[in-house]
């Protein structure tokens, strides 16, 4: 007692070969998105740790710049109280007391504040820096923690898939044996293997 298998049935079996071979081109396509979402993850992070590492090096190329500007502007003021003292000598004014002193001591103080505010400014780029590359490197966490959830994330799809694509074959197999009267899955020893 076989069954016959005539082209309602051969369409039937070509049904649940194609749905079988859906699932499975299904779960590849998943496991490679996941694949190329997990490399494009990890090449942002990289870039992120570059941007990072440059941040760095420019926080500390700027630091260095606004001490030797720093310095260079104290000389400069260094400078200028030398020569209001070289001026006030040469007129016969008394260098040591009264006004001459305050004017000198108003000079060093100004030129002092200019000091401030030139190693103030270079302090705060340099912090932008540091503050840049703080955030790039939080950045690059945050891409390696997607590149490590892709794969999970993959793997879950593909078994998703699978199961659904499971679910979708025995569900044609079990209308294709109602259409064809049978309620019980035929045994090996029932099949005709004519047409196969």
């Amino acid at each position: 007692m076989g069954i016959d298998f005539g082209i309602t049935e051969a369409i039937a079996v070509a049904g649940l070969v194609a749905s079988a071979a859906g699932t499975g081109v299904s779960m590849i396509a998943q496991q490679q998105s996941a694949a190329a979402t997990r490399n494009a993850s990890n090449y942002q992070a990289q870039v992120a740790l570059n941007q990072a590492q440059i941040a760095k090096q420019q926080a500390q190329s700027t630091a260095a710049a606004g001490e030797a500007a720093t310095v260079q502007q104290q000389l400069k003021t260094r400078a200028q109280v030398g020569g209001l003292l070289a001026a006030q000598g040469a007129s016969g004014v008394d260098v040591g007391s009264g006004s001459a002193v305050d004017v000198r001591s108003s000079a060093a103080e100004l030129g002092g504040l200019d000091a401030m505010t030139v190693k103030s400014d270079y302090a705060r780029a340099a912090y932008g820096y540091q503050t840049g590359a703080t955030s790039a490197e939080a950045e690059a966490g945050l891409a390696r923690q997607k590149a490590d959830q892709a794969g999970t994330a993959g793997n879950l799809a593909a078994f998703g898939s699978l199961l659904s694509g499971a679910s979708g074959v025995a569900k044609q197999y079990g209308a294709w044996q109602a259409q064809a009267g049978n309620t019980a899955p035929p045994k090996s020893s029932e099949f005709s293997y004519g047409y196969f």
